[in-house]
């Protein structure tokens, strides 16, 4: 495969030599052709003049024309030439920059597919998310009904006056309104209790209320 690439590239650059030679001989053979056909046209107007009474010799001005001729379209054809190098090495450059752009807007492309690709993986997974949330909201929110309806059920057989002060108190406290007695001790605020509140705490008839923290107490022994 290298000798073969070696071979490729020794036929271009023996095509580039030929090319260029070739170009050099039809530069020169337009420089002659040109020369001919100016030197053409000063003799016919040496001959005019000669023809009009001057004292012309046409074949010597063709013949001083020649040089001067063959240089100007020399020096014409090689500014032209230039011209023509200095736009093909212009258009080579913006040709190389169209590519690199190219390159660019289908890396830019990639990236963005790819990261469409990423956004739609995560909506996916935020969907899923979302469903599972408002499932377990709606879990939830049936336990909460539930709660509701038997909290109405058991106030329902409880004393008004009894069930105000429970709510002042659970509202005042933010936790517990009604506490264990364990171990003599209130289990709200963890405070030893006087034997006579702990042994009234036994009456489930009788409202006993702690003496430090003023949560309910009840006496389960």
């Amino acid at each position: 495969l290298e000798q073969q690439n070696q071979a490729v590239l020794a036929s271009m650059d023996r095509r580039a030599k030929l090319q260029l030679r070739l170009q050099e001989t039809v530069e020169g053979l337009s420089v002659a052709a040109i020369t001919y056909y100016i030197v053409g046209l000063v003799g016919y107007a040496a001959k005019g003049a000669h023809a009009g009474g001057f004292e012309v010799n046409p074949e010597l001005v063709m013949g001083i024309s020649i040089p001067i001729v063959a240089g100007v379209v020399a020096y014409g054809l090689s500014r032209f030439r230039a011209r023509i190098a200095a736009a093909e090495k212009h258009i080579s450059a913006l040709e190389d920059r169209e590519i690199v752009l190219m390159e660019h807007i289908e890396s830019a492309k990639k990236i963005i597919a790819e990261r469409e690709a990423e956004l739609k993986e995560e909506e996916g997974g935020v969907s899923d998310e979302q469903a599972m949330l408002e499932e377990r909201l709606s879990e939830v929110q049936e336990d909460l009904d539930a709660l509701l309806a038997d909290r109405g059920r058991i106030t329902s057989n409880v004393n008004p006056s009894l069930l105000l002060k429970y709510e002042r108190l659970f509202k005042n406290k933010g936790d517990f309104a009604v506490v264990q007695v364990e171990k003599d001790h209130c289990s709200g605020c963890h405070m030893k209790l006087p034997p006579q509140v702990t042994n009234d705490a036994l009456n489930p008839d009788k409202l006993v209320i702690c003496n430090f923290c003023g949560r309910m107490l009840i006496n389960i022994r």
